[in-house]
């Protein structure tokens, strides 16, 4: 709360990036900072459309006349709708009050397009949705598998998890509404992010290519394949298009690819793998959203693991996940079920791969309890997706 640098929180929408800022304003006011030493302010609000974010410094200046701007508690919530707003936030910054905190869904908050100006004066907080442990706290489920009732109760909020996702929201919201507010999210707000804010004219391939990148989740992604698609379905654009709105999609925290683990080796076209930045947008749209288990449950996972170093290979062998650290390379399988039909699927190629020296450890992540008669080596460590989620045994 008091680190002079500028505060930025970005992540999806209704991820709770704007709860986030209340609960720091909580604790600040706790801390016996003066109500009005805070300045909250949601640039999304349509009275303050087109304003000049200067007058909100004239408008306190005339609540409090007595009260001297230094030093205040600045929340900007949505930032990025103001025009120019790394050169406002700048000024602020070196000339009013080192105390700023932001929040944008798009990455004009903090990827590529932060502005140099604010390079080394700011750090970020990156607020995603729910991990499966925050999800049983929202639900004040305690997360201990130690007991065997409470880990049937865990794995049937698992189920539900699996279902419909981590949106906050919809931890109360009742099951007839749970798919309404995800259709609203894709319509509205991700349409809304990218239709609106990037000045796309055309609608209708927005929405056709988040569906066809939805379609995708969790397998291999190419735009050569869509653009055809899209071609035969008498939907004109092009290849360039289809690049940039995957770059879009990724920049509003809808989707993110996933490379080939090539020792750094990388062609521009060759394929990735894609993932979404939530689960509950394919139960929004796929209607046969239940039959995809197994990608349902490798998205998650690599929602829990990603980083920077994560990887997946097709280069002889198909290994969902390689964690490049710095103890060495891990190799990671992630299944429904493992049984005798795809024992060898999953396993050979990590047995071969520890056994060359490529990977150190490799590791299988179930959902369902392994059978007793399938014998696991001893270099292979297997998890079930509970204890995983919750236990986190891989820590980089």
């Amino acid at each position: 709360m008091n680190s002079n640098k500028i505060v930025t929180i970005t992540g999806p929408r209704r991820s709770g990036k704007t709860y986030y800022m209340y609960q720091i304003i909580d604790k600040l006011l706790f801390a016996k900072v003066e109500k009005k030493s805070i300045i909250y302010i949601n640039f999304e609000d349509e009275r303050l459309i087109n304003i000049e974010p200067d007058k909100i410094f004239s408008a306190y200046s005339m609540l409090y006349p007595k009260e001297a701007l230094n030093n205040k508690y600045l929340f900007f919530d949505e930032i990025q709708v103001v025009k120019n707003w790394q050169k406002f936030v700048r000024r602020v910054y070196d000339g009013i009050t080192k105390n700023i905190f932001l929040t944008g869904s798009n990455s004009e908050i903090y990827r590529d397009k932060v502005s140099s100006s604010l390079r080394g004066r700011s750090i970020n907080y990156h607020l995603s949705t729910l991990s499966f442990k925050e999800y049983l706290l929202f639900n004040n489920i305690n997360p201990n598998l130690k007991t065997s009732a409470n880990r049937k109760r865990i794995n049937a909020y698992l189920e539900n998890y699996i279902k419909w996702g981590g949106f906050p929201e919809l931890v109360n919201a009742d099951d007839g509404v749970k798919i309404k507010i995800l259709q609203e999210y894709f319509n509205v707000m991700i349409l809304r992010d990218i239709v609106e804010n990037y000045e796309i004219s055309n609608s209708v391939i927005v929405k056709n290519f988040l569906r066809k990148i939805i379609r995708s989740f969790g397998k291999e992604f190419s735009i050569n394949k869509i653009y055809n698609e899209l071609k035969s379905a008498n939907i004109k654009t092009s290849k360039s298009t289809l690049y940039e709105l995957f770059d879009i999609a990724e920049s509003v925290y809808f989707c993110e690819k996933l490379k080939q683990w090539k020792k750094g080796k990388e062609t521009i076209n060759e394929l990735k793998k894609v993932y979404l930045s939530d689960i509950g947008y394919a139960k929004a749209v796929i209607i046969e959203y239940s039959e995809m288990q197994g990608r349902i449950i490798e998205n998650i996972v690599y929602n829990h693991l990603k980083k920077e170093n994560l990887y997946y290979m097709r280069n002889g062998y198909e290994i969902d996940f390689i964690c490049e650290h710095s103890r060495g390379i891990d190799g990671i399988q992630v299944t429904k079920t493992l049984s005798l039909d795809n024992y060898n699927r999953e396993i050979e190629p990590l047995k071969n791969l520890i056994k060359n020296g490529k990977i150190k450890n490799g590791y299988i992540i179930t959902k369902d309890p392994i059978p007793q008669e399938i014998k696991i080596i001893k270099s292979i460590k297997t998890y079930q997706l509970s204890d995983f989620l919750i236990n986190s045994p891989l820590k980089y």
